[in-house]
């Protein structure tokens, strides 16, 4: 073990550390900074099995991108009106753009009693999990890291076609910046995103 990198350590030990809960995990919480790879996970769990609750977002949908299930795209104003109304677990901003988790749509997917995931800021995680109506669930928070820093900057810089240079350069300050608050945030197990299938078939086990 000694000779594995510290990154992959990591994840072995937090992995061997988690409690086993005897009525199981009802979902995930997936966090990682920006170009960690949530969305391939993501739809990786959601061949195994996985529903994705979507969260609510003011920017514009990407080519591809389907209201409703990726995010609820909705403009500034819709989505100030229901954080002032208390429909939101957290909300954070990104780039000059909203983004929320509904406290509605996390009751909904609970009661169906339905193994689903939620992708959630890393920004925004400790008041994710801290709001009462998280609390009170069972759930599996999983952090991916990314192989290395430079993986990480490829990543980013392979999206050139939906984001500018600015932008990328935005978006590593930000991921740096998220990588260090991990190191105190309660995350359950750190995942190291090497391989996406890997990755996904170790947090649905660890989600039993």
């Amino acid at each position: 073990e000694a000779e594995l990198p510290t990154s992959l350590r990591l994840e072995r030990l937090t992995r061997q550390a988690l409690p086993d809960l005897e009525d199981g995990r009802q979902f995930v919480i997936l966090s990682a900074p920006s170009g960690g790879g949530k969305g391939t996970v993501g739809k990786l769990l959601e061949e195994r099995g996985f529903g994705r609750m979507p969260r609510f977002t003011t920017r514009q949908a990407r080519p591809g991108e389907v209201n409703g299930a990726d995010y609820f795209f909705v403009t500034r104003e819709e989505f100030l009106r229901r954080e002032s109304a208390g429909e939101f677990l957290q909300t954070a901003e990104t780039h000059g753009e909203l983004r929320a988790s509904s406290r509605v749509l996390l009751k909904e997917y609970l009661d169906a009693g339905r193994k689903f995931y939620v992708e959630g800021s890393a920004g925004a995680y400790l008041e994710f999990i801290n709001h009462p109506d998280v609390k009170s669930t069972r759930y599996l928070s999983a952090f991916l890291l990314p192989p290395s820093f430079e993986v990480l900057e490829q990543r980013l810089r392979g999206r050139a076609d939906t984001i500018d240079e600015t932008e990328i350069r935005e978006r590593l300050a930000k991921a740096v910046e998220h990588l260090e608050k991990t190191r105190s945030y309660p995350y359950d197990a750190y995942f190291v995103n090497d391989q996406a299938e890997r990755v996904a078939d170790a947090i649905a086990k660890d989600a039993e």
